[in-house]
Formats: structure tokens, sequence, C-alpha cells
């Protein structure tokens, strides 16, 4: 079978992810677990023969050398393939997420208008959303940028993993798309170069360790509206990432507590009373009160005024899935245990 029509395969049996692997039976992962495509395994020539039909000359060469390569495929006019490769087994394997090919309106993702409002209210600063992996934190941050565009004549800088998801053509507004470490070998002088550039609003894809937080932190301070994903498991362990790691100093806590406009968290679950999937979100604004928290580095204030502060841009999950509940989306004991008190 060619890459083509194990994605037609998944896509009939509604997975939003599919695995090849050498010496095991084809995966696919649905909502309702991963199951088995097919009883035949796979030998190493079969996936070898799979790569050839969309892999690179030069990703080749890199897997030859012992990297492991991500990369995308169209597959057809509205979805195209995140392709992860990997030695796996004495071989290779890949992992194949499927994914719209067009950017989405926000208006079709879950975050509550409200918030996001809230996150884009201001013409500078550093919005982060958080999400666990496959949440679809990529596809709100693109979302976002997607409404600024169309509200406004900007010019957008994206620097991205791969460009996978394509934006519309804007009549007044710029989006360049930038994929790292191709187009940026190394993110060191790229605050300096992007100024120049004069550049408006700011994407980076996945704040993985404290250069590229700095980054976006030193471009918010610039008078650019950063916006800046990161993987992680609720807001308070973003904030906690932040405060421990990405920003352990005053000074950078300072510049933090001044810049910081909000964040937004989002966790996709499965419902199996309605049978789908919901995304359901918790936003943190920053308001002048609190402020000095940020400061401190203290935390625990920071999720108390979220719970506590009756501001409409200020959202837990615990609220989100008590609303769930009451809604008759999630029965109560679908809900996480840390999220029933």
């Amino acid at each position: 079978m060619k890459i083509l029509e194990y994605y037609r395969l998944a896509a009939q049996n509604k997975a939003r992810r599919f695995y090849l692997t050498s010496g095991t039976r084809p995966y696919l992962q649905t909502d309702m677990g991963i199951l088995p495509m097919n009883e035949k395994s796979l030998v190493p020539s079969e996936v070898y023969s799979l790569m050839d039909e969309f892999l690179e000359p030069n990703l080749k060469e890199q897997l030859l050398t012992g990297l492991d390569i991500h990369t995308y495929l169209q597959a057809d006019e509205n979805f195209s393939l995140r392709i992860a490769i990997f030695r796996q087994r004495g071989s290779l394997a890949l992992s194949v997420k499927i994914i719209e090919s067009k950017v989405k309106a926000i208006e079709q993702c879950s975050i509550p208008k409200r918030c996001y409002e809230s996150l884009l209210k201001r013409p500078s600063g550093l919005v982060l959303i958080g999400g666990s992996r496959d949440s679809g934190k990529s596809t709100t941050a693109r979302a976002l940028v997607d409404l600024l565009v169309r509200r406004q004549s900007l010019h957008v800088i994206c620097y991205e993993k791969i460009t996978e998801s394509d934006f519309s053509h804007y009549p007044s507004s710029l989006i360049s798309r930038r994929v790292l470490g191709v187009d940026v070998p190394d993110l060191r002088d790229s605050a300096r170069m992007i100024t120049r550039e004069d550049i408006d609003v700011f994407y980076l894809e996945d704040v993985e360790d404290a250069k590229s937080f700095q980054l976006a932190l030193e471009l918010a301070s610039r008078g650019v509206l950063v916006l800046a994903t990161a993987v992680s498991s609720s807001v308070h362990n973003l904030f906690e990432r932040v405060f421990h790691t990405y920003s352990n100093d005053q000074y950078s806590r300072e510049i933090l507590a001044r810049h910081l406009i909000g964040v937004t968290h989002q966790t996709r679950l499965y419902s199996s009373f309605h049978e789908q999937n919901f995304v359901i979100f918790e936003c943190f604004t920053n308001y002048p009160s609190i402020k000095r928290h940020i400061r401190d580095g203290q935390i625990f204030p920071l999720i108390n005024f979220m719970k506590q502060s009756g501001k409409p841009d200020c959202l837990t999950y615990h609220r989100g899935y008590e609303d769930l509940v009451a809604n008759d989306v999630l029965r109560w004991d679908e809900v996480p245990d840390e999220y029933r008190g």
C-alpha cells in the first residue's frame, strides 16, 4: 500500500493519526483508542518504499546521519499529513498525524470569545497558548493570527516547525513563514533581525527552552504582539516552567510582569455520551493587581485569581467541566478527579 492509501483507510475510520512500523501491523488512533488497520505486519522494505514516495533527497541524507525527520505531505484539498520519521526495531517507523490543510477561523475553535478578545486587546505584548500534544494549540494560535490580519493591515512573521496549514490570501496583510532549523538555523540573533523588518505580530511555534522563551519576551518588550505556543498540562504547569526554567531571574520576571497579556490552555477530551471530541479551555488575563505575583514568581495567587476574581476572561477547567456536565456534554464520571472539587 502507498501512504495515501493508508491515509484514506484512516480517514474512513475517523482516525486522527496512524503508525507504520517495521515488524508490526499498521495501527491507527481514533477517539476510541488505538486499533490495528489490518492483520499483516510491515517489513522494512515496505516502510522504506513508503518514504521513497514523498521524502526529498536532502531529508533522506539526514536520515542516513541518524537524525529524526519531520515533514508534511498534502493528502487532498482538505487535509495534509504531518509525518515524523524515526528509528525503531533496527529500522524506520512513521507516525502520521492528519490535519486540516486550511487555517481555521477563530469562530470554528472552541475558545470563548471573551477570552480571545481579551488576549488580542493590546497591540504589543506576550500571549502564551499552552496545551498537551495534539490538543490543537497550534490550530488556535494560527486562528488568532488569521483574526488579526482580517481585522487590520499587519506584517506577521511565523517561526514554525512545519508550515502545514495554509493561510488565506489577505488583501492588506503580509504573512512571512519560516521553518525552524531550515530558514532559521539559530534563534540567537532573531530578535535583532526581526525588528528590522517592521513587524507587527510574531508567532512562535513550541517554546521549548529558555532561548526560545527569551526571544518571545524580547520581541514583546520591543512593541511586537507575540503569540507563542508551549506544551504543558495546565496553566499551573505552564507557569511553573516559565518561572522556574525560562525566566528564573528577577529582571526577566519584571519584563514578563510588564508585557504578559495572558495565557490560555486547552485540553482535548472525548465524550462517550456524544461519541465525539471536545476542547475545553482555561484562560488567564494579566491584570495590574496581580503583576507583583509574576515579579515574585508566585503561582498560587495567580491560579486563585483565575478561580475567584469573577473576571469574565479568567476561566478555570473546574468551571469548564461543570458547564459541560450541566449542558449534558459530559457525564460526571468522565471528569478528571482533580476537577471534581
